[in-house]
């Protein structure tokens, strides 16, 4: 059996050693990259060196972060230079960490089912800067880790009101080689090369500017809140009309009560049991307050467990 060798744009664009082999026979990076050379050529890894993708996460959007996002980048001497929206489905947001989510246990996999769906928003950024740096590398840093407790003060999350680990309300690319694989995972054909031309020209267009504005606008009256207490409220309610309703077996009103009493008490549950016994008894239940409630109640890594490709961070990309 012979083995593809690794494409040789990739090494240029990652410091992490199994980046090249993975990245080179997937559709995805591959795709991507031909579509940026097709319209970049020689200055393809250079453009792509200066340039990072952020998405503000359908969490963050429905919660109104995306402008707070913007100017926090902005501040940080970054601009946008393309703006569109984006629907992420549980296949999508599986695709992006492919590599990640080995460590997750199935009950975050389940919970972020509900999390991250819907509509979101890519922010395409560059940087007004000179640095040794990448971009990708760079907005991915100042980001900040999901988990809180490893946060800065002066990341972003902490700038969104990031509520706990499970609802981490942004995504950035966390190397180039990164950049252009998300390019062909979130992207048509057409919607990649409007975006590479918008990286050779570095000016928005007038479509994207008025998304943008559009969705400032929408900052303003967020589609959701975040409230444990609230939404727990209402799974609870829901849980017990279905009970008061009476048409549902002994066995099935045993598993919801308690599930009631686990909820109530605050105590870590299996959230592959909860849904399914939500599920059976066929509660009518909303996605975002089950997904608010159980998120800080769930054990949200296999022990032991470990990612296929981590983020080597700032200090890989040092020169030497």
């Amino acid at each position: 059996m012979t083995h593809q060798a690794p494409h040789p744009t990739v090494a240029p664009l990652t410091r992490n050693p199994l980046k090249p082999s993975l990245y080179s026979q997937e559709p995805y990076f591959r795709e991507a990259f031909v579509d940026l050379e097709a319209l970049l050529g020689e200055r393809t890894v250079d453009t792509v060196m200066r340039h990072g993708l952020v998405v503000v996460k359908p969490d963050g959007f429905a919660l109104g972060t995306t402008g707070t996002v913007v100017d926090f980048y902005t501040r940080h001497g970054f601009e946008p230079v393309d703006i569109r929206p984006v629907a992420f489905t549980p296949t999508v947001w599986r695709s992006l960490w492919a590599y990640q989510m080995t460590q997750a246990s199935i009950d975050r996999l389940l919970v972020n089912d509900l999390v991250i769906d819907g509509s979101a928003v890519a922010l395409l950024f560059r940087s007004r800067t000179d640095s040794p740096l990448p971009t990708a590398v760079r907005l991915s840093a100042l980001k900040g880790p999901a988990r809180m407790e490893k946060q800065d003060e002066d990341c972003l999350r902490r700038a969104i009101g990031q509520p706990n680990r499970i609802f981490s309300l942004v995504h950035s690319a966390d190397e180039p080689a990164d950049f252009v694989r998300e390019l062909g995972i979130l992207f048509s054909q057409r919607d990649r090369r409007a975006m590479a031309s918008a990286m050779a020209s570095g000016i928005p267009s007038a479509q994207s500017v008025r998304f943008l504005d559009e969705v400032r606008l929408s900052d303003e009256r967020p589609l959701r809140t975040f409230d444990r207490e609230t939404s727990r409220k209402r799974v609870i309610d829901a849980i017990g009309e279905r009970i008061a309703h009476g048409s549902t077996p002994t066995a099935q009103q045993d598993r919801l009560l308690r599930a009631v009493e686990d909820l109530e008490a605050g105590r870590i549950l299996q959230a592959s049991k909860l849904f399914g016994a939500l599920f059976d008894a066929e509660v009518q239940v909303d996605s975002w307050d089950l997904a608010v409630t159980v998120s800080e109640v769930i054990e949200d890594d296999v022990p032991g467990a470990s990612k296929v490709i981590d983020n080597f961070g700032t200090s890989a990309w040092e020169p030497t």
